[in-house]
């Protein structure tokens, strides 16, 4: 089951916020989150272009984003310590994958019995806003503070 094209949109909408984020890492000097931003971009449009819940774009799509927060969990978020950006950071992954869950269960299974595309939407949404727009903003925040404030 494909998403109409009118929500699939809000999906390549924040997926700008990947090429964003690649944009302000390689300006801050963070060469790891500008390959990741730039990794996780390419695959959100080629992935949201047509969504489907199956196929080779989601997969690989799935697979950037698991791995990318992984090596951000544990690589580039130690830095982050001493002002709270890793708990912030954990934050956001989490509620990401929690709306990641619930959008998953919502446009697979008829469970509830809600207008089906009214609850696609408000899912989406969510899933788009935790794990598109927070995560970069969380990272770019985070880049700044480390940068650019002094401690």
């Amino acid at each position: 089951m494909a998403l109409p094209p009118h929500i699939s949109k809000i999906g390549l909408c924040t997926g700008q916020f990947y090429l964003a984020g690649a944009i302000y890492h390689v300006y801050k000097g963070s060469p790891n989150l500008a390959i990741i931003c730039s990794s996780i971009y390419a695959t959100t449009m080629a992935h949201w272009y047509n969504m489907k819940n199956t196929g080779i774009a989601k997969t690989v799509d799935i697979a950037v984003v698991v791995t990318s927060a992984m090596f951000v969990s544990f690589h580039e978020s130690y830095k982050w310590v001493h002002f709270g950006g890793r708990k912030l950071w954990n934050s956001v992954l989490l509620m990401g994958t929690i709306s990641y869950v619930t959008n998953k269960v919502v446009t697979t299974v008829p469970i509830l019995p809600i207008e089906t595309e009214k609850l696609q939407y408000a899912t989406t949404f969510l899933h788009t806003f935790w794990l598109h727009i927070m995560t970069n903003a969380t990272a770019a925040w985070c880049v700044w503070k480390e940068t650019c404030v002094n401690l």
